[in-house]
């Protein structure tokens, strides 16, 4: 933000108005082109996933970490260039995120396979490592049939 508020001070030549209009250029920076442009997918896919569609948010954070793979370049310089203070690459990320969709869709297998690779490309991706050990440790219970329980 700092240097925006001095582009707008080296723009306009004055402080304060300099500084309100970087501040200004900011927030539409911020919001509007990080927000709404590069980080859409990933968006996408939580709000699909606090709706409960697992196979949607499937499929956006596929597509997230295949746009963060295309501009690796960005992912690596996201502190700086978009005010990201995460400290794992939204790739790395939206791979953890994939193995979470999997696992609640029922796919345990597949969760495992998605988090063993994200491990490999990110050793210290501490939620992939942490979600792994979580569904090694507690094996998936069958659906049992309620339905004889109740008396009608």
């Amino acid at each position: 933000m700092l240097a925006f508020c001095l582009i707008g001070i080296a723009a306009t030549g004055l402080v304060i108005e300099g500084s309100m209009l970087g501040a200004g250029l900011f927030l539409v920076y911020r919001l509007g082109v990080v927000r709404m442009l590069l980080t859409r997918h990933h968006r996408v896919g939580i709000g699909l996933s606090r709706d409960g569609d697992f196979a949607g948010s499937l499929m956006a954070f596929q597509r997230s970490e295949a746009f963060w793979q295309q501009y690796a370049w960005l992912d690596r310089r996201r502190g700086w260039l978009m005010g990201a203070s995460v400290p794992w690459p939204f790739a790395a990320l939206a791979a953890y995120n994939q193995g979470y969709c999997h696992h609640k869709m029922g796919d345990d297998a597949a969760a495992i396979a998605v988090l063993d690779e994200a491990l490999v490309r990110w050793p210290g991706l501490g939620p992939a490592r942490e979600l792994k050990g979580a569904l090694l440790s507690q094996p998936r219970l069958p659906e049992a049939d309620w339905g004889g329980l109740i008396e009608e």
